[in-house]
């Protein structure tokens, strides 16, 4: 009865590690607000999971923002996981690119910190014809409905995407 129960074990063990798809898949998404909010919903519901024996110490209510900022920082290092091979093969060495803290690619720049926000300065590095990229400069283009130049410099306040221009021309 004890060698059943051993391999049970290892039989559980050995499901759990072979999973790897995404849960939430960012082409079923049309907009990048929900995307993001849903995300963070799942998070909050996997941690309520978590503390189901203390209702107390559960998460209810409106998300606060910066639940919403850390799937957010999620998503994009999702889609990131293309860009560490390519920065490490020196692909954007004239970019200046870095990974912060929190493992995400940043882009270097000229501007003085000092006088801009973190994010400003140091915009996210996305990928090209990544679904996120898309929903992101969909979003800044709904939110004024502009140019394509106006589009791309409001977009790369916070992500530069890789030929943001030619997103930004067809949407």
């Amino acid at each position: 009865m004890e060698e059943v129960r051993k391999e049970r074990r290892k039989l559980l063990i050995e499901n759990a590690a072979t999973v790897t798809e995404p849960v939430i898949k960012p082409d079923k998404f049309s907009s990048w607000q929900r995307l993001k909010r849903v995300v963070a919903y799942v998070f909050r519901f996997c941690k309520n999971i978590r503390r189901k024996s203390d209702p107390k110490q559960q998460f209810l209510g409106p998300l606060k923002m910066e639940k919403i900022q850390a799937a957010e920082d999620h998503l994009v290092k999702q889609e990131q996981s293309t860009l560490h091979q390519q920065m490490e093969k020196g692909n954007f060495k004239t970019l200046t690119a870095f990974v912060d803290n929190k493992g995400i690619i940043h882009v270097g720049g000229r501007v003085d910190p000092a006088l801009v926000p973190y994010n400003i300065a140091h915009p996210a590095l996305l990928p090209h014809k990544h679904r996120i990229s898309v929903l992101i400069a969909e979003d800044e283009h709904r939110r004024g409905h502009v140019s394509v130049a106006a589009t791309v410099a409001k977009t790369r306040t916070k992500y530069w995407i890789i030929r943001m221009h030619s997103i930004a021309k067809a949407i």
